[in-house]
């Protein structure tokens, strides 16, 4: 996990997100992991928030109207969406009279280097045809895109319905399990890491030594070091 850390810290969020992805599927190979939907992603992280942290997300935004800060859990089994089907591997569309075959992004599409922008993952994404080059033609496809993510990827579109209750403002706001995982990851390896700087300062061992203890034999140190 602190090798996980330390690979994603510097790391874009779909980087981020492969990074998490191998440890909640860790008997999968690279290659699967980069294959997974966001969608299905994004469900394998819900799992892997539920056994490290629990069934609710914590969450606080401030209200895009008056500042309000709101302060809320999120039931993850609210926000699960189950696909009725399996997704096509091709979707086919026409623009300006030239057929284009495209598919649905995926966990790969989002750690790849050149999918920084919704302009360059719609080009990754993009099967047959010429890439479009008027302005409205790259929107229409991205708009494309993103209405097939909608309608068989429901679980990587997942938003709250959010009210706030100093200005009564009603706004929707997405859901990204990654900055979650990730906020709660951060917060873990710091923590572990000053525990090991601690006991490692008093008894002079190793951090492999230290990372060999369990939790409840390190806490007892960390009391008798206060002690």
């Amino acid at each position: 996990m602190l090798e996980a850390w330390e690979d994603g810290r510097a790391a874009r969020s779909g980087e981020r997100g492969l990074i998490l992805l191998r440890l909640a599927e860790p008997t999968l190979e690279e290659d699967a992991c980069r294959a997974f939907s966001v969608g299905r992603r994004d469900a394998a992280l819900l799992t892997l928030h539920e056994r490290l942290i629990g069934p609710a997300a914590h969450a606080l935004v401030n209200c895009p109207t008056c500042a309000e800060p709101l302060e809320f859990d999120v039931p993850l089994a609210a926000i699960r969406v189950t696909a009725s089907e399996q997704p096509p591997e091709r979707f086919e569309l026409s623009f300006e009279g030239a057929p284009l075959a495209f598919r649905l992004p995926t966990a790969g599409d989002l750690a790849a280097p050149e999918a920084a922008s919704a302009d360059q993952l719609m080009r990754l994404c993009l099967l047959e045809g010429a890439t479009p080059s008027a302005p409205a033609a790259i929107e229409a496809l991205e708009a494309a895109i993103g209405e097939a993510v909608t309608t068989h990827d429901p679980q990587a579109v997942v938003a709250l319905a959010l009210d706030c209750p100093a200005c009564a403002a009603h706004w929707r706001s997405p859901f990204d399990i990654v900055e979650f995982l990730w906020r709660w990851f951060d917060g873990f390896a710091r923590g572990l890491l000053e525990e090991v700087h601690i006991i490692a300062s008093a008894y002079g061992w190793s951090e492999d030594q230290i990372l060999a203890l369990s939790p409840q034999r390190r806490q007892r140190y960390l009391e008798l070091i206060g002690g």
